[in-house]
């Protein structure tokens, strides 16, 4: 099925903001096994796997979205990476094979290989159309992995409840724009033909969207 075409995004009253960090790195031990760090991007790789040496974590995990070409009423497949081929093989992900510019994500990640310590990468595709924060369908599906790599269970709190008030007021805003309703339809199709071939997105095909993401955030001249 060809790729639908993007309609413009939907606005919403939500809007994102990075303020700079502030130059002092604060660390948070709040539990044997969870940590937060918290500092400028330039200090906070080194700590970060610092820290978690002098604390004897045994594995790195970041969580990340990446906008892609889904709808919203379809259950989040989440992509997972790693290098080392044990944990691949172990939880399931797929290999790491991306090449080129990156950010904090991947230079982490690539720290914690040059320091000899496992580390995960699970990215949530969400849909372009509707990209604003929050969203707690993704949040709830990246929690739940993370809950199977971790091997221990992970408190949700109200978060099924608000993936369902956030659905239906995508519903709304969607239903309110015909251009983005009939582009919404074509990507249910293309999910629902996917579905009924067995043929549902595989971990490296996920991972080639990732990849896509990555190299668009390159800067332009």
């Amino acid at each position: 099925m060809a790729r639908p075409q993007r309609p413009p995004p939907l606005t919403n009253a939500h809007a994102s903001s990075h303020p700079d960090a502030a130059s002092r790195l604060t660390v948070e031990q709040r539990n044997a096994i969870d940590l937060l760090i918290l500092g400028q991007m330039d200090h906070a790789v080194a700590a970060t796997v610092g820290v978690a040496r002098e604390t004897g974590c045994e594995m790195l995990v970041t969580l990340g979205a990446l906008l892609a070409d889904v709808p919203h009423t379809r259950p989040t497949r989440l992509t997972g990476t790693a290098i080392d081929p044990e944990l691949i093989a172990r939880l399931g992900l797929s290999h790491s094979r991306y090449e080129g510019p990156t950010g904090i994500v991947g230079v982490l990640h690539d720290a914690c290989r040059e320091a000899g310590m496992p580390s995960v990468s699970l990215w949530a595709p969400v849909p372009h159309y509707v990209a604003s924060p929050p969203n707690p369908k993704a949040t709830r599906a990246l929690l739940e992995r993370l809950s199977d790599v971790l091997s221990m269970p992970i408190g949700l709190g109200d978060l099924a409840e608000a993936a369902v008030a956030w659905e239906a007021r995508v519903n709304e805003l969607v239903g309110s724009d015909a251009d983005i309703a009939a582009y919404v339809r074509q990507l249910e199709e293309r999910d629902d033909d996917q579905i009924d071939e067995h043929d549902l997105p595989s971990g490296d095909s996920l991972a080639a969207e990732l990849e896509r993401f990555l190299r668009d955030q390159r800067p332009r001249d």
